[in-house]
C-alpha cells in the first residue's frame, strides 16, 4: 500500500509541474456547427489541449457568438443545459466528463496509516466515503466493499436504475453478466439485485428504448451500485421483416405480456386520447366485448373474471362514457403486466386474468407539465421535484361530450341527453435511503349520464395505497402495502315527486399486504407473504327521493366479510434454456355478521303415512293449492316466515327426513 500511495504522488507532482502553457482568450463565431469543430477552434486559438469523448457531443449542436473570450467560459457557454461540464487542470487541459467531477487532489486523511472506527486510509475507501452518486462510465471499474479485507463466495449487488434526464425509475431493464450467466431485471420501482461470485465482472445492461451500456464493478462485499441510463434514439430507413424459429421463445413466463410507456405513446389515439385498455386488447389471447366497449375478454372469460388493479388498488368500473374510454389516464402510466396464465401465487380472486397497471414516478429533475385537448376530451399533467428526495406526479380529465349530443337530430331522443366524466390521479414518492421508499397514490373518477329528464345514471371508482419498500440486509427485499377501495352506482328521479326513488349498491374494502422476495442463491428466488381484505357491500337499497314520495324504503342487509390469504413461489433456474416456477396459495373467506336470513319459501306434497312436524314457534300460512300431482292428498305451499333460529327441521317424505335449512341448502324435487 505504500508504494502506491508513493505512486500517486510521483503522477500528481509530474502533472504539476509540467510546464504551463500560456492561455489566449478565445474569438469564436458559430453558427449550428458540431461541437466537435468549436472545441478544435477553441483549442486552436487558447493553446489548450481539450480531451473528450466523440460519443458524448456527437449529436451537440453549436451556435455561440463570443470575443476576446477567456476558454473556459467559452466551454461553459457552449455545455450549458446539457449533461456535459467542463473542467480545467494545470493550466493546460479541459476535460469535457459527462456527470462527472474531476478529482484532482488527494484526500486529507490519504497518509493517514491508523484507522479510526471502519474507517480505512487506502485511497480507494476515501473516495468512496465522499458524497455517493450515479455511475455512468463504462470505463471505470468500481469498487464495491473494502479491497482491503476481500471475501469469496456469493455476494449480493443491488441498486436503482434510473433515467438521467428525468430522474423517474427504468422498469424492465436487464443487467447481466456473460460467463457465468447471472441476469436480473428491473421491478416495477427501477430496483435490481444479483448473486454474483466475488472478484471483478462486466455488466451489461440493456432495455427497451436505452442505449446498451457496460459497468465494470470489483466485487469485495455486499454493496449497492446505482446507475442512469440513456434512452436511443433509432433513425431507420428502411425496415426488414424476418421470422426466426429460435426467437419464438422470448421470455420462460408464460401467458405475460408487458407494455411500457413508450410503446403506450406509439399506439394510434382514439378521439385524441391514449387509451390503456384499448393497447391490452391488442394482445394475443384478448378479444373486446363490443365494438364501442373498453370491457374485455381473455381466453374465452367473462370480463368479471379480469382482475383490474391500478397502483394496488381494485377497479372495478374501467370505463368511461359508455366504454368509449378507460377509466386509466395514460400520461400517468408507466409499464401494463397482463397475466393470461400462470398467474402468480400473490394474486386471487379471479380466474381469468390479472391486469396490473403501474403508475409513473414524477420526475425528480425539475418541475414540467403538458396539456392536451380532444375531440372529446382534455387533460392536464404536471409532475416535478419537492425538495431533494420527494417528487410527485397529478394528472386529471374532463369531457365536454355534452355539446355532442345536442348536435343529434330531434328524432333521435338523446338530444337532450347528458354524459360526462372526470377523473384525477396523484402519486407521490419519498426516498428516506437507499433501502427505504415511500409511494403514495390516490385515484377518483365520476361518470354521470341520463337521456331524459327524469332518470339519472352515475357511479364512482375511487381508491387510495400507500406503499413502503424496505431492502433488508440478508438478500431480501419487502414491501408493504395497504390502502381503501370504493365503488357505487346510483339511479335516481326527480321529477315526479310521488315516484321519485333512489337506487343504489357499493363496494368498500379495505386491505394490507406483505410481499417478500428472498434471493436464496443464483438459481432461486423466493416470494413469499399474505394479506387480508375488509369487505363491506351495499346489495342494494331503494328509497324515495322526495318528502312527497310514496316509494317504499326497501334495503338489502349490509354484508361483511373478510379474507385472508398466504402464499410461497419459488423460481428455480435450471439452466440457460430451462427455468421451473411453482407456487403455493392458500386462502380463508370468513362471512361477518350480524345478519338476518329472509323469508323461505318451500313446496310441501305431503302423503298418507307422513304429516309434517313443525315446531310450535314456527309461523305460517298455508296458501292455495299449485300444479296438482299424484297424491291422496293435494298440494300445498308453505310461507315460512322465520330465522334459523326457531327453524329446525321438517319432514316432508319417507325419504328425506330432518333438512335442515341452511343459506346454501339446496332443497331436493319433492314428490310423492
Amino acid at each position: 500500500m505504500r508504494t502506491t500511495q508513493i505512486g500517486y504522488i510521483i503522477i500528481i507532482l509530474i502533472i504539476c509541474h509540467s510546464p504551463l502553457f500560456s492561455q489566449q482568450n478565445v474569438s469564436i463565431n458559430a453558427e449550428k456547427q458540431p461541437a466537435a469543430e468549436v472545441f478544435r477552434q477553441i483549442a486552436t486559438q487558447s493553446g489548450l489541449i481539450i480531451y473528450y469523448n466523440p460519443a458524448n457531443v456527437d449529436s451537440l449542436i453549436v451556435t455561440l457568438s463570443c470575443t476576446d473570450t477567456q476558454p473556459i467560459e467559452a466551454m461553459q457557454q457552449i455545455l450549458e443545459g446539457s449533461h456535459l461540464q467542463v473542467f480545467p487542470f494545470a493550466n493546460k487541459y479541459l476535460f469535457v466528463l459527462k456527470d462527472q467531477k474531476l478529482i484532482t487532489s488527494l484526500p486529507d486523511n490519504f497518509f493517514k496509516s491508523s484507522r479510526i472506527g471502519e474507517e480505512k486510509s487506502n485511497f480507494a475507501t476515501v473516495l468512496n466515503k465522499q458524497k455517493e452518486q450515479k455511475v455512468t462510465s463504462e470505463n471505470k471499474v468500481y469498487t464495491i466493499g473494502d479491497a482491503s479485507t476481500p471475501r469469496s463466495g456469493t455476494i449480493k449487488l443491488s441498486g436503482h436504475m434510473t433515467d438521467f434526464r428525468t430522474g423517474e425509475p427504468v422498469v424492465g431493464a436487464v443487467v447481466y453478466i456473460e460467463n457465468p450467466t447471472i441476469a436480473a431485471t428491473t421491478d416495477a420501482f427501477g430496483f435490481y439485485t444479483l448473486l454474483l461470485p466475488a472478484g471483478r465482472h462486466n455488466l451489461q445492461i440493456k432495455g427497451i428504448g436505452l442505449k446498451d451500456t457496460q459497468r465494470q464493478v470489483m466485487l469485495n462485499s455486499n454493496g449497492q451500485l446505482d446507475i442512469e441510463l440513456e434512452e436511443q434514439v433509432y433513425s431507420l430507413k428502411e425496415v426488414t421483416i424476418t421470422s426466426d424459429r429460435i426467437a419464438n421463445v422470448r421470455s420462460n413466463t408464460l401467458g405475460v405480456e408487458r407494455v411500457n410507456l413508450k410503446e403506450i405513446k406509439n399506439v394510434p389515439t382514439v378521439f385524441g386520447e391514449k387509451d390503456v385498455i384499448r393497447i391490452v386488447m391488442m394482445l394475443p389471447g384478448v378479444k373486446a366485448v363490443g365494438e364501442a366497449s373498453s370491457g374485455f375478454n381473455v381466453r374465452g372469460g367473462s370480463t368479471d373474471q379480469n382482475l383490474i388493479l391500478f397502483n394496488d388498488g381494485t377497479i372495478y368500473n374501467p370505463t368511461h362514457l359508455f366504454g368509449l374510454f378507460s377509466a386509466f389516464n395514460a400520461d400517468l402510466v408507466k409499464d401494463i403486466e397482463l397475466y393470461k396464465s400462470s398467474i402468480p401465487a400473490k394474486y386471487g380472486g379471479r380466474i381469468s386474468s390479472v391486469l396490473e397497471i403501474n403508475g409513473r414516478e414524477g420526475n425528480k429533475k425539475k418541475f414540467t407539465g403538458s396539456a392536451s385537448l380532444g375531440l372529446l376530451t382534455s387533460r392536464i399533467t404536471l409532475e416535478g421535484p419537492i425538495g431533494k428526495k420527494t417528487s410527485f406526479i397529478a394528472g386529471g380529465r374532463t369531457t365536454y361530450s355534452d355539446w355532442l349530443l345536442n348536435l343529434l337530430p330531434e328524432k333521435s331522443g338523446y338530444k337532450d341527453g347528458k354524459a360526462g366524466f372526470y377523473d384525477v390521479n396523484l402519486i407521490v414518492d419519498h426516498k428516506f435511503s437507499d433501502k427505504d421508499n415511500l409511494y403514495a397514490s390516490g385515484y377518483y373518477s365520476h361518470d354521470h349520464f341520463y337521456f331524459d329528464s327524469n332518470e339519472r345514471y352515475s357511479y364512482t371508482n375511487a381508491n387510495g395505497s400507500l406503499k413502503w419498500r424496505h431492502v433488508f440486509p440478508n438478500r431480501m427485499t419487502g414491501t408493504f402495502t395497504g390502502g381503501y377501495d370504493h365503488y357505487d352506482y346510483l339511479t335516481k328521479t326527480e321529477e315526479n315527486p310521488a315516484e321519485a326513488y333512489r337506487l343504489r349498491f357499493g363496494i368498500n374494502q379495505i386491505f394490507g399486504k406483505l410481499d417478500f422476495t428472498y434471493y436464496l442463491n443464483e438459481k432461486h428466488t423466493v416470494d413469499f407473504g399474505g394479506g387480508t381484505t375488509y369487505y363491506r357491500l351495499n346489495p342494494g337499497e331503494n328509497l324515495p327521493n322526495h318528502p312527497e314520495s310514496l316509494v317504499a324504503p326497501d334495503k338489502l342487509q349490509t354484508e361483511q366479510a373478510i379474507e385472508t390469504y398466504l402464499y410461497l413461489a419459488d423460481r428455480w433456474e435450471i439452466n440457460d434454456q430451462l427455468s421451473v416456477s411453482a407456487g403455493l396459495r392458500y386462502m380463508m373467506f370468513n362471512s361477518m355478521g350480524p345478519r338476518t336470513y329472509p323469508s323461505m319459501i318451500l313446496l310441501y306434497y305431503p302423503v298418507k303415512e307422513q304429516r309434517q312436524r313443525l315446531k310450535p314457534s314456527t309461523f305460517f300460512v298455508l296458501s292455495r293449492p299449485i300444479m296438482p300431482q299424484k297424491s291422496d292428498y293435494p298440494p300445498v305451499m308453505l310461507s315460512v316466515m322465520t330465522s334459523l333460529s326457531k327453524l329446525d327441521s321438517i319432514l316432508y317424505n319417507r325419504i328425506y327426513t330432518n333438512c335442515r335449512i341452511l343459506p346454501s341448502c339446496r332443497l331436493p324435487t319433492l314428490g310423492n
